[in-house]
């Protein structure tokens, strides 16, 4: 009896104290989606959560609107086949040329040389200033005279096609024309003049002139061939007196322009 109830105690005591180590035994979780009870330890600490930032909120500023480049416009060429205008060309504004002259009136013919200074307004219009010495010499039957002078002239001249830097111009010039011219006699030993003829005349001229350019859109040379008529500017009817001297002149020119 007293077996069967140690015996009894015993179980009792060894159920309480199977269901007391069971309670003790730690369960540990596998992480994952869910913590799995399992027998190896106690369950892992929950992760610790995400720090939160709070997004300050910015007041509105104000920005100006874009620039925004204007578009480029680009003229177009003209059509092929139109005409386009002629660049500007250089053309000398001052020229000095040096004159060979020939003329002739009713007492012989005169030659000789000079100069003259010419400004050019435009490729088409300029003016001139010219001095010439003039002399000749006349054989009679029983003497021979001798004659010089001066003529000195003022003249506007007219490039119809434009003056040329280049190659060969064509002009026209009209003006007036002074001119003196002392006759000597050699029968006698004095140097005075057996008379003196001073006459005025109206000038046409067209001439042809050469030019090359030696210095680009600075210096250029030229060579000049001109015909003139001289009309005398005293003439006067046939009852009148006086005598017509209205003559032909030529001239040859080397010039210098810039």
């Amino acid at each position: 009896m007293k077996k069967l109830f140690f015996a009894t105690f015993a179980l009792v005591a060894f159920s309480f104290s199977t269901v007391a180590s069971a309670q003790v035994l730690i369960l540990e979780a596998v992480p994952g989606d869910g913590c799995n009870m399992t027998f190896s330890g106690p369950c892992a600490p929950a992760p610790a959560p995400a720090p939160v930032y709070q997004r300050r909120i910015l007041r509105p500023r104000y920005a100006p609107p874009p620039v925004v480049a204007a578009p480029a416009y680009t003229v177009p060429p003209p059509p092929v086949g139109l005409p386009r205008a002629a660049a500007p060309q250089w053309h000398p504004h001052w020229g000095i040329n040096v004159i060979y002259a020939v003329s002739g009136d009713s007492e012989g013919t005169l030659v000789g040389g000079g100069m003259n200074l010419e400004y050019m307004f435009s490729r088409h219009f300029g003016i001139e200033g010219s001095i010439l010495g003039l002399g000749g010499a006349e054989d009679d039957v029983y003497t021979t005279t001798h004659r010089s002078g001066a003529r000195f002239g003022a003249s506007l001249m007219w490039f119809p096609g434009g003056l040329r830097t280049n190659g060969s111009s064509f002009y026209l010039r009209g003006g007036v024309v002074g001119q003196t011219v002392s006759t000597y006699d050699d029968y006698y030993s004095t140097y005075e003049p057996m008379y003196t003829k001073d006459a005025s005349f109206r000038e046409v001229a067209a001439g042809l002139r050469y030019t090359f350019e030696l210095i680009p859109n600075f210096y250029a040379m030229s060579l000049g061939l001109e015909a003139a008529v001289l009309f005398d500017a005293n003439a006067h009817t046939e009852d009148d007196m006086v005598e017509d001297q209205s003559t032909a002149a030529f001239r040859m020119t080397f010039g210098f322009h810039f």
